[in-house]
């Protein structure tokens, strides 16, 4: 038995997280079962990802615990039933949504050869496998039978006796209205008023064209994965860098790689101020700061929330003429190293 945990300073354990425990067991395992409250859309394009690599995997099942009676956002429910329909087409699974009572529990159980070795019980929901928040986690990962055996036991009670699969449920659940909580929680981001930005604006403005290129920009996800366990795990799903031109970053005013100019906060047109910096040869790097997750939420979460982004999907040209536009204006505030980035919809305006 072990213990899992976040190394969030000033929690600094030293420990293995939920994701490091999870993905060593998993890949262990030609079986898993698992039973969480909620769901990330992007840890179900993350868990998609792994059983995709997984090409020994028997069985998989998931319990969503309380999405019947707490709702789901879009994003979440088309991510839920992308998963389903893949296991549903490889034969090995389905998901499962807990109709009998709400579930808050959040367990996994591993086993190979009818032998299950392994589990992990704690506090992680299935977010925890993209480390998508600054929230503290713990949990135990069990190495002994007879426990697995009994975390085994309660996660197939709750699939068998509380629960019905998707498909014939769906049709019921309710889908959640999605106010602006894009990147609530996220590390290093704040919310900030916006009734004054204008008065606040320089002459200093650019264009950064939002590309659609197959394997980069905002589809890095579908670039090379990086290997865990000899197997190839895409990049998280909200890992985004824009790549921007040299007829835009040679212009003048633009920030430039290796000054002190190259880091800088943002204020976003929909209130939020987090850190960017810009890197790379010829200043072509714009990316946010400690984590590329948190540019690429911003961006890729609004494209879903207007429809033009399927969650796991990739972002091409209709996507970007759907939203209605292929750029994020980016424009020098009155106060050293604060921009302004506008990626609103023209209707929006």
């Amino acid at each position: 038995m072990r213990l899992l945990a976040s190394d969030i300073p000033p929690i600094k354990t030293g420990l293995d997280n939920y994701s490091k425990g999870f993905i060593e067991s998993f890949f262990e395992a030609n079986k898993v079962t698992m039973l969480v409250g909620y769901v990330a859309a992007d840890a179900i394009v993350e868990l998609k990802a792994l059983i995709e690599s997984h090409h020994k995997l028997e069985q998989f099942d998931l319990v969503v615990g309380m999405a019947k009676f707490d709702g789901l956002f879009q994003s979440q429910f088309d991510a839920l039933k992308a998963l389903n329909a893949y296991l549903a087409k490889r034969q090995i699974g389905l998901i499962h949504i807990a109709v009998a009572l709400p579930i808050h529990a959040k367990a996994s159980a591993f086993s190979d050869a009818g032998h299950i070795h392994t589990a992990i019980v704690g506090s992680s929901n299935l977010s925890g496998l993209v480390q998508s928040f600054r929230q503290f986690e713990m949990d135990v990962l069990i190495d002994e039978e007879e426990t697995s055996k009994e975390v085994f036991r309660v996660i197939d009670d709750a699939l068998d006796k509380a629960s019905k699969p998707l498909s014939e449920v769906e049709d019921s659940l309710k889908i959640l209205e999605n106010p602006n909580l894009i990147l609530e929680g996220v590390p290093n981001v704040e919310r900030v008023p916006t009734n004054n930005i204008a008065e606040k604006l320089t002459e200093t403005t650019f264009e950064l064209l939002v590309k659609s290129e197959p394997k980069s920009n905002l589809n890095i996800y579908f670039g090379k994965g990086r290997l865990q366990k000899g197997h190839a795990i895409p990049r998280p799903w909200y890992e985004v860098e824009l790549i921007i031109g040299v007829e835009t970053t040679r212009q003048t005013g633009y920030p430039q790689a290796g000054t002190e100019d190259a880091e800088f906060e943002v204020i976003t047109d929909d209130g939020w101020r987090f850190p960017c910096q810009i890197q790379g040869q010829n200043s072509k790097n714009f990316r946010s700061r400690d984590d590329l997750k948190t540019l690429g939420k911003w961006i890729k979460e609004r494209l879903q929330n207007s429809g033009s982004l399927v969650v796991g999907e990739p972002v091409t040209e209709q996507s970007l003429l759907h939203y209605g536009r292929n750029s994020i204006t980016f424009t020098k505030m009155d106060e050293p190293n604060l921009w302004f980035l506008d990626f609103a919809r023209p209707n929006d305006k």
